[in-house]
């Protein structure tokens, strides 16, 4: 790659969904992917190529159907864009695949921030 190891060493890659927004009275889960195919078959996804997964567990409490604005969620993905190979591609997919009450959430934006480390 271009980065030096110095470079690695210090900045840390971070996958950051903001403004999620879903029922909170449901049980809400998604796996996430990166990937630099633009035509991806969700149902050939390498394992080498899952990030991580988010999970929302239902208030048993809620009496009243709640909608969470402005969640952030985020996914450490330095060594797995370095496993992939992916570390120096200008454009990655990434791919939000809902396993179950997907239909329900929406992601305001996704950005991949460097952090120093």
């Amino acid at each position: 790659g271009s980065r030096s190891q110095k470079d690695k060493d210090e900045k840390e890659e971070v996958l950051i969904f903001k403004g999620l927004k879903y029922d909170t009275s449901k049980y809400i889960s998604f796996d996430v992917f990166l990937n630099e195919d633009e035509d991806v078959n969700t149902n050939e996804l390498d394992k080498v190529e899952f990030a991580g997964s988010y999970v929302n567990l239902p208030y048993v409490h809620a009496h009243n159907k709640r909608m969470d604005y402005g969640e952030t969620f985020q996914l450490d993905i330095t060594e797995l864009l370095e496993d992939i190979g992916l570390e120096d591609d200008d454009t990655i997919t990434v791919t939000v695949v809902p396993k179950k009450g997907g239909d329900v959430i929406s992601i305001q934006s996704v950005a991949i921030e460097f952090l120093e480390g």
